[in-house]
């Protein structure tokens, strides 16, 4: 008799979306008509620790046809340490028979190298725009396979009452298409399904789950900001200090320059971290309670912004040093070195690139407050490097203070 070599095939799917990882084997063979009807199909399957299950069965198959089709075979493999799939080399035979036909068998071996990856959930918030997202920043990437990805979000608005569902890869968080000050809880689920690329026949489906919490809250407006910094000059005048001096003082005060600077050119890319920074700083503590309501574009009504200290010469007390990257006497883009008559003997609180606030203890830059030629340096790290058409603030006081 003729057996079916022609025809067999199967494919194999190691499903790992649920509790426990499942191994699908499905009979995919394009049968002369009227064959499937009557096959009975039974697996050998050897996983990389070389246990082996078979089943030599043929009265209680592991493949059957039922219900117009060939049913799939589900089987629980032994688990790895870490609860997953074992890597490693897998080979799994299949017999058939039928009536009319010759027993016919297929195998297949194949080296399993695969990790699931981590899901990376962000908010991306602009309280300012407004503009109010969470981004799938998953690197879906795994070496060999390729990736089909379904995405499921919700985001519920814990202040604000509602729910947005989504399947994009970024959820827009827009509800009645306005932006609403609220808590924001978000869950994505990503179900993925991936295809070997040596062999088509192969896949590996997960389940990734990931979830994130963020706030979204009015900034205030600049004339509150500046309402704040004069009380926080009253308050160290009150307690016999000066203010031109107090390091807190030209901290906020520098601080306060770069927010508004900010808001004056709209450049609000991480804007609302250096307003929460500065409200702890003048206020000794920050709270908010979200309120639910709308949140309105932001109206920049407090006039220019100006640096003091944009030349050589004496600092002025309690004003920052100001810059932009390119500018004449001024560091070039890809320069990490700034030496200045402006640096000499002062102290340095921290510096803004943009709307980057950089802590001198954070490794970012290292001061030399004497040169040796009259000039002060900041040396900055090679990735921290200065930009062409950057603002770039100094927080400085004289070094005796």
């Amino acid at each position: 008799m003729a057996n079916l070599g022609s025809y067999i095939d199967f494919d194999v799917r190691f499903d790992l979306s649920g509790d426990n990882p499942v191994v699908i084997l499905t009979d995919t063979g394009a049968y002369p008509g009227g064959v499937p009807a009557v096959i009975k199909g039974n697996f050998s399957i050897t996983e990389p620790d070389t246990g082996t299950v078979e089943n030599t069965d043929y009265n209680n198959p592991d493949v059957s046809f039922e219900d117009g089709a060939l049913t799939a075979f589900n089987y629980s493999p032994r688990q790895a340490c870490d609860g997953g799939v074992q890597n490693g080399t897998w080979t799994i035979s299949y017999t058939i028979e039928a009536d009319g036909y010759d027993n016919t068998s297929i195998k297949k071996s194949f080296y399993l190298n695969f990790k699931a990856p981590e899901i990376d959930v962000a908010p991306d918030f602009d309280v300012f725009t407004p503009s109010l997202k969470f981004r799938d920043s998953t690197e879906y990437t795994v070496s060999g396979f390729s990736a089909d990805i379904s995405r499921q979000w919700s985001v519920k608005a814990d202040d604000g009452g509602f729910t947005v569902t989504s399947t994009n890869q970024d959820i827009d968080l827009k509800y009645n298409n306005k932006y609403y000050d609220s808590a924001y809880a978000a869950v994505l689920n990503a179900t993925v399904t991936y295809t070997q690329n040596t062999y088509s026949w192969l896949s590996v489906k997960v389940k990734l789950t990931g979830n994130a919490l963020a706030y979204a809250s009015t900034p205030p407006a600049c004339s509150t900001m500046m309402n704040q910094l004069e009380t926080f000059a009253t308050e160290i005048e009150c307690s016999c200090g000066d203010v031109a001096s107090d390091k807190s003082y030209v901290v906020a005060s520098t601080m306060l320059r770069v927010i508004n600077k900010a808001l004056a050119d709209a450049n609000y890319v991480g804007l609302y971290d250096n307003v929460v920074r500065y409200e702890k700083l003048v206020l000794g503590s920050y709270t908010y309670t979200n309120t639910g309501g709308v949140i309105s574009a932001y109206v920049y009504n407090c006039g220019s912004i100006t640096i003091i200290n944009q030349g050589g010469g004496t600092v002025v007390s309690g004003e920052p040093i100001g810059f932009k990257v390119g500018a004449a006497g001024y560091p070039a883009s890809g320069d990490t070195v700034f030496a200045s008559p402006l640096l000499l003997n002062k102290v340095i609180f921290y510096m803004s690139k943009g709307n980057v606030i950089l802590n001198p203890n954070s490794g970012a830059y290292t001061y030399t407050p004497d040169n040796g030629d009259g000039t002060g340096k900041i040396v900055m790290s090679s990735d921290n490097a200065f930009y062409q058409d950057e603002d770039v603030v100094i927080g400085v006081l004289p070094q005796s203070t």
